[in-house]
């Protein structure tokens, strides 16, 4: 059973029950703080407890999460000969962030850096070429990196001088 709360005492709700080892809670408001327990149960069936009774173990310790938002790119503009420049908005519970490019607006988007800052200018890029961007925000827990979703795409055409 996964249960949950938005804060770290008080009553937690029932989430989910699954056989899954993996779970994932959906319309979670972006930024706010939220806690999770599990605990394992086991249906017993015997002559003493009536079918379908379950055996609880105990709630594991409460792990808390932030949820990401989508970032929103404010600009993307050649800033010299193959720089370009993007600012967007900040994301409530972020770490930092990703950005991606490609070459067209569909295309498969490549990681080409990460910072803590909500402006970045990248160099080194094709002068004269079109390149779509887009940023996610992340947070490390530990070892683990989480992605929220990625923003809209901005295009932008790479100065030639």
């Amino acid at each position: 059973e996964v249960w949950w709360n938005t804060s770290s005492s008080g009553t937690y709700r029932l989430a989910k029950t699954t056989a899954s080892t993996s779970f994932t809670k959906t319309y979670l408001q972006p930024g706010a703080r939220y806690f999770f327990k599990v605990r394992a149960y086991q249906t017993v069936v015997n002559k003493w407890i009536a079918y379908g009774d379950r055996a609880y173990g105990d709630f594991s310790p409460a792990v808390s999460g932030v949820p990401l938002a989508k970032p929103v790119i404010l600009s993307a503009v050649s800033a010299a000969r193959g720089r370009v420049s993007l600012a967007w908005a900040a994301v409530a519970g972020a770490g930092g962030y990703r950005i991606s490019a490609a070459p067209t607006p569909a295309g498969t988007y490549a990681p080409l850096a990460a910072t803590a800052a909500t402006a970045y200018t990248l160099t080194g890029l094709r002068p004269g070429t079109v390149y779509y961007f887009k940023v996610t925000a992340f947070r490390k827990y530990y070892t683990a990196t989480y992605y929220g979703p990625e923003s809209g795409y901005k295009g932008v055409k790479t100065r030639v001088r």
